[in-house]
């Protein structure tokens, strides 16, 4: 079986009968080695509620070499490093571990499961680490902390999609002059309404 043919097998397993809590999408439907991964955060876990973006890259050698995955969303945990990075410890996803019949499914279920049970002792932030082990409250609360910070991020990023399909905007060029013109506006401190107040007492 050719790589695009196991892919395209195993992506239609992942958005027909996805793993609990996780979403699939492909960001082009053109290259089958990117995809876009949304990760709910577990139950009964300090990532609750949360929903993590995950990258998967996979190589054109795949099934035989292993695939890349990588957190998109800022997360607190022993086994991703704290940074934009994102990158993840998981054991069967190491070059020396990595068996080609393992199937993507069970690879986001483990990493999922990362988040229920973290692997401290082989870590990629030792600080996070040794709090996990020693200071469970202080690591649940920092890692709850994450997870709301990245929520009101989510947020604001939703309503600046809507107001820019609220404006009509449909390039970047539009999009670009439209956020310059709110900048503007926001570091003068001047309401839209005030402006328009402001140039009829001109006229």
């Amino acid at each position: 079986m050719t790589s695009n043919k196991r892919i395209t097998k195993e992506l239609a397993e992942c958005t027909t009968n996805p793993p609990v809590g996780i979403t699939v999408t492909l960001p082009n439907d053109s290259d089958l080695h990117t995809w876009h991964v949304i990760l709910d955060g577990p139950e009964d876990t300090a990532y609750a509620g949360g929903k993590f973006g995950l990258v998967v890259k996979l190589p054109t050698e795949y099934p035989f070499k292993a695939p890349t995955i990588t957190f998109a969303t800022r997360i607190y945990h022993p086994n991703v490093t704290n940074d934009s990075l994102g990158n993840i410890c998981l054991g069967l996803l190491k070059s020396d571990k990595w068996k080609p019949s393992t199937r993507l499914s069970s690879v986001l279920e483990s990493v999922r499961a990362l988040l229920e049970e973290p692997q401290p002792e082989d870590p990629l932030e030792a600080r996070i680490a040794d709090e996990y082990r020693n200071d469970r409250s202080e690591f649940d609360k920092n890692a709850k902390a994450y997870v709301q910070s990245e929520m009101k991020v989510r947020e604001i990023q939703m309503k600046w999609n809507g107001l820019e399909q609220y404006a009509g905007l449909q390039d970047q060029e539009e999009k670009r002059w439209f956020w310059i013109m709110v900048w503007a506006i926001g570091k003068a401190k001047v309401r839209p309404k005030e402006v328009m107040a402001s140039d009829d007492e001109d006229q």
